[in-house]
């Protein structure tokens, strides 16, 4: 897959997804507390809902106090995917 260079998206997804069937693959996705106040992360998890190759996706936050830690649950536990925060 590093060898991917530029091809269109369909093409891309449907890579991932016949490298996906004989194993899985895990998204390491690393984040700030502060990040779950921001957009982005929302639209991040939006875009993720719909990835069918991620076997699971595994979010590193650095220091998080218990309130940020909870949001970051609650706005990850949408995703269809095996999920560790």
């Amino acid at each position: 897959m590093h060898r991917s260079g530029k091809g269109n998206l369909g093409q891309l997804e449907s890579e991932l997804q016949e490298c996906a069937r004989p194993r899985r693959i895990i998204l390491v996705l690393p984040a700030l507390p502060l990040d779950v106040e921001e957009r982005y992360l929302k639209v991040t998890i939006e875009e993720l809902m719909h990835v069918s190759y991620l076997g699971q996706i595994l979010v590193t936050f650095g220091e998080s106090e218990g309130r940020g830690f909870k949001r970051a649950q609650r706005m990850f536990s949408v995703l269809p995917q095996r999920k560790r925060l």
